[in-house]
C-alpha cells in the first residue's frame, strides 16, 4: 500500500506541473487563471462492509451516527476556458459514544465506549465546464458568469479508525467487562466525481457549492473479528469561497 500510494502522489504531481505549464498558452490576457478555495461542509458515510455490519450487530452504532462537519481546502488552475484542473486536501474527524447490545455490567449499567473515525483524503481531479467560465465582452475583457462544472479525481484519504473504553469478552463465560483499545491506520486509494457551482461576486471572488461521492476502503484487522476491508466512502456536501487570481 505504501508503495502504491508514492506512485499515485508521484503521478499527480507529474499531472500538475504538465498541466500548469500549459495554462500560459491556453487563458487569454486579463482575466484570473488560478483560484484558492476554502470549504465547510459534512460528511455522510456510505458505511457498507463487514466491518459497519459487525459494530451494528455488537453495539448501539450505526453509519449515520459519523455524519459529521468537514473542512477543506483546493489550488485550482484553468487548462483552457472549458478545463481546469485541482489539488485537494480536506480534514473530517468524528467521535461517537456507543453501548454492548446484548450486555450490562453487574449493576445493570451499560458498558459503553468511544468510537473514533478519522480521514485526510489528498485527491487532484479535473474538472469540466460545460458553458465556458467567461464570456467575451467589450474591448477584449472577458466578462464573469455563473459557473457549473462537473468533474471526477483520484487520491489518496490516510485513515484512523479506534474504539476506546469498556468492552465485554463474550468468549469467556464469566462474561468479564474489560478496558481496551483497538486502533487501526492506513492509506486508501480514493476515487470521486463531483459536481459544483461557483457564483462570482467580483472578478477575484466567488461563492461555491459543491457536492461529491467517494470511493475508498482500508485494509483493517482487528483481534475480535476478521476484517478484510473498512469502507471509507460517502457523500460530502460543501459551500465555501473561492479567492482567484
Amino acid at each position: 500500500m505504501k508503495r502504491t500510494t508514492i506512485l499515485v502522489a508521484t503521478a499527480l504531481a507529474l499531472f500538475v506541473l504538465s498541466a500548469t505549464s500549459a495554462v500560459a498558452q491556453s487563458i487569454p490576457e486579463r482575466t484570473p487563471r488560478h483560484s484558492f478555495q476554502l470549504r465547510l461542509g459534512y460528511f455522510f458515510p456510505q458505511g457498507e462492509g463487514v466491518l459497519w455490519d459487525d459494530v451494528g450487530d455488537r453495539f448501539t452504532l450505526a453509519p449515520d451516527d459519523f455524519n459529521g462537519p468537514t473542512w477543506g481546502m483546493s489550488f485550482v488552475s484553468a487548462v483552457n476556458n472549458n478545463l481546469e484542473i485541482g489539488v485537494h486536501g480536506d480534514w473530517y474527524g468524528q467521535t461517537v459514544l456507543s453501548e454492548e447490545r446484548h450486555f450490562v455490567d453487574e449493576f445493570g449499567y451499560a458498558v459503553v465506549h468511544d468510537t473514533t473515525l478519522e480521514q485526510r483524503p489528498f485527491a487532484i481531479d479535473l474538472r469540466l465546464i460545460p458553458g465556458g467560465r467567461y464570456r467575451s465582452g467589450d474591448h477584449g475583457r472577458s466578462r464573469l458568469k455563473p459557473v457549473f462544472y462537473l468533474g471526477a479525481g483520484i487520491g489518496v484519504s490516510i485513515w484512523d479508525y479506534e474504539e476506546t473504553g469498556d468492552f465485554v469478552d463474550a468468549g469467556d463465560p464469566t462474561l468479564p467487562i474489560y478496558f481496551g483499545t483497538f486502533k487501526e491506520s492506513g492509506e486508501a486509494l480514493e476515487a470521486r466525481v463531483l459536481a459544483g457551482l461557483e457564483f462570482p461576486l467580483s472578478p477575484g471572488f466567488n461563492l461555491l457549492v459543491e457536492g461529491r461521492y467517494s470511493w475508498a476502503y482500508g485494509e483493517f484487522n482487528r483481534d475480535l473479528v476478521d476484517l478484510e476491508r473498512i469502507d471509507l466512502g460517502g457523500a460530502w456536501g460543501f459551500v465555501g469561497a473561492s479567492f482567484r487570481f
